[in-house]
């Protein structure tokens, strides 16, 4: 113990910049990221038949990158744009279907969930309130324990949230379409994949198939 070799959390204390006030990742990022290629190469042997989708295989695998405690890092300055975009998906339990919103300046329509941006440091709820609460005048709201993640690329600028937004109770006190958007629509996964409607991102089906049916775990989830 006393003269044992310090932990990785204390030896990244001593190297941090003195006054910076951040806190240690006891789990940084390369670090999950290297157990990650752990268990994709080991969750191999559990499908040699290759009959799980390869959804269920991302999902049951583990490919978690886990959020400095879901908040964004204090990475950019004022004039920049932000680290994280919000994704929140109204979703309705009780009915299996969630909320989308068209983009009528492509053709065909593009349906999708609006993209808020997340301030530095700022954690998913506390991003989720300020936006479906304070903003959009939501009722009462709880987000489930499964959010997915896309990183940023060259079509994409941001690193983006999905969260799964729930009522507090069974049911939706009023109609919350009207509140997020006018052209709003209920859907439900089988309606989209059926009627072969564009939807963005497309794993985003695969998201919510995951949460109905149980077999996301919770936390942070890989989208790619």
């Amino acid at each position: 113990m006393g003269g044992g070799r310090p932990s990785a959390c204390a030896r990244r204390a001593r190297t941090a910049p003195a006054g910076s006030g951040k806190a240690c990742l006891c789990r940084p990022v390369d670090w999950i990221r290297g157990r990650c290629r752990t268990h994709i190469a080991s969750s191999r042997l559990d499908d040699p038949r290759g009959i799980l989708s390869r959804a269920t295989r991302l999902a049951r695998i583990g490919v978690l990158f886990q959020s400095h405690a879901g908040r964004v890092p204090d990475v950019t300055s004022p004039d920049r744009a932000p680290a994280a975009h919000l994704r929140p998906v109204v979703i309705d339990p009780a009915a299996r279907r969630f909320l989308l919103v068209p983009n009528r300046t492509v053709a065909p329509a593009v349906w999708s969930v609006p993209a808020h941006p997340m301030r530095p440091g700022e954690s998913f709820r506390r991003t989720a309130a300020r936006c479906l609460r304070h903003e959009l005048r939501l009722p009462a709201l709880r987000i489930a324990a499964v959010t997915g993640r896309l990183p940023s690329s060259d079509q994409r600028r941001h690193e983006e949230y999905f969260i799964l937004v729930a009522p507090a109770v069974r049911v939706w006190p009023c109609d919350v379409r009207l509140l997020l958007a006018p052209d709003a629509r209920w859907w439900t996964t089988a309606e989209l994949r059926e009627g072969g409607t564009h939807v963005e991102p497309e794993v985003l089906l695969d998201l919510i198939d995951g949460y109905w049916e149980g077999w996301l775990p919770d936390g942070v989830v890989s989208l790619e």
